[in-house]
């Protein structure tokens, strides 16, 4: 007899909060437009995992899935209706003409600003190794995808391509120059910005979140450039010596942690 429920489906008593938990999760993933539906089925399971003590396996995997379709469902239903370019659209041709202009633009880079800022200047380093030269770069990181999403706008992180432990005071009137470029690139295409113009403080910029789908990639390192930094950290005493690739992300990365 069909009793219209299916034990291997339902949530079981007791824990009615986890479909819309799971839903809260997926959302934010989905409409950060840079995890494709596996890797956030995957990541929405481990949030939730320990909230759901009591169902099985494949009773949360089918509640999580439903929810990550049902949000990926809806964004694709409202995003026929936006007005496009959106101010994320925007966003991207902001960063590739940063980009032209030898300005390193990355999206969604890293996982906080520590990292970003560390990760950029490998980046950047391996980059001078391979005879392309950048002034500087801009990102904004996996927490401030995450604001940006909640409706906070959007932080920007910034640096100069010259290394930190070599001229504390001109790399920080250099990273200036290029967080200024950068805040009057956005002005001039139409984003609120603010910014004191100081090296203590990131840039804000007035955005509304709205990323279509299907997603982009999120920036990384190359992985040849962490190869090279990890050969460079493990016994190039002859770099370390010389200011080169090795030697300046270690302190680089505690100066940026006290800023």
């Amino acid at each position: 007899m069909d009793t219209g429920t299916d034990s291997d489906h339902a949530i079981p008593a007791g824990e009615p909060g986890i479909d819309e938990m799971a839903r809260g999760y997926a959302s934010r993933m989905v409409r950060s437009g840079f995890e494709t539906r596996a890797n956030i089925i995957e990541s929405v399971y481990e949030c939730v995992e320990s909230e759901a003590e009591t169902m099985s396996e494949g009773a949360l995997g089918t509640v999580v899935e439903r929810a990550v379709d049902d949000e990926i469902g809806l964004l694709v239903s409202e995003q026929e209706q936006w007005e496009r370019p959106t101010q994320s659209d925007q966003l991207d041709r902001v960063f590739e003409e940063l980009r032209g202009k030898g300005i390193l633009a990355l999206h969604n880079f890293s996982c906080c600003g520590s990292c970003a800022s560390g990760e950029a200047q490998i980046y950047l380093d391996y980059e001078r190794a391979q005879g392309r030269a950048w002034r500087g770069y801009v990102y904004y990181h996996e927490q401030d995808t995450e604001s940006a999403v909640d409706g906070g706008g959007l932080c920007l992180g910034y640096g100069s391509s010259e290394h930190a432990h070599d001229h504390e005071d001109s790399y920080e009137d250099a990273a200036v120059e290029v967080a200024s470029e950068v805040a009057d690139l956005f002005d001039d295409r139409g984003f609120g910005v603010q910014w004191d113009r100081t090296f203590s403080k990131r840039i804000q910029v007035e955005l509304d979140w709205k990323r279509v789908w299907p997603p982009r990639a999120s920036d990384e390192v190359p992985a040849p450039a962490m190869e090279m930094y990890a050969r460079a950290s493990t016994g190039a005493s002859s770099e370390r010596s010389s200011g080169g690739f090795g030697s300046s992300i270690g302190t680089f990365i505690r100066k940026l942690r006290g800023r």
